[in-house]
């Protein structure tokens, strides 16, 4: 467990060319993530290459903010997953430049099927409700597989 801030793909091997994460993507939102208690958390602020409509913040980039927050929240814990499902509720728009505190847990996990809850902190501007699944072959990381990022 780490909790002073991990950017995923940083190991040899890994997820470096994430998209939210990796530190190798040159388009990336290259996002570092943390564990605060039992939250994972990452700040992001949406720039003028995040927009949808003008000023407006693509809803798209919010999902994929939400969704590598409660990735990494098990990984920073020593499992990963992928997103096997996922409902989005966008409440209002995020504009260009609006700082967001990404705030992801853990509600319930059943054998491999984990199911989270992300919100940006402050103004309720979505939430999301995914269910991520663990590969059958492995519940955690290990000599063969620790090199892969969440994301």
């Amino acid at each position: 467990m780490n909790d002073s801030g991990v950017r995923c793909g940083t190991r040899p091997g890994s997820a470096r060319t994430c998209f939210v994460c990796g530190p190798d993507n040159p388009v990336g939102l290259h996002l570092v993530f943390r564990l605060e208690g039992d939250a994972c958390v990452s700040d992001f602020t949406p720039g003028e290459h995040h927009v949808g409509y003008p000023g407006v913040v693509h809803g798209g980039m919010i999902y994929s903010a939400l969704d590598d927050v409660m990735a990494n929240w098990l990984y920073l814990r020593g499992a990963w997953a992928y997103t096997a499902s996922c409902e989005i509720r966008y409440r209002i728009p995020v504009s260009v430049g609006e700082p967001l505190r990404l705030v992801g847990r853990q509600v319930e996990r059943r054998r491999r099927l984990a199911k989270m809850k992300a919100r940006p902190s402050g103004r309720p501007t979505a939430r999301s409700w995914p269910r991520l699944r663990r590969p059958s072959w492995s519940s955690t990381r290990t000599s063969s597989n620790e090199d892969v990022g969440a994301g």
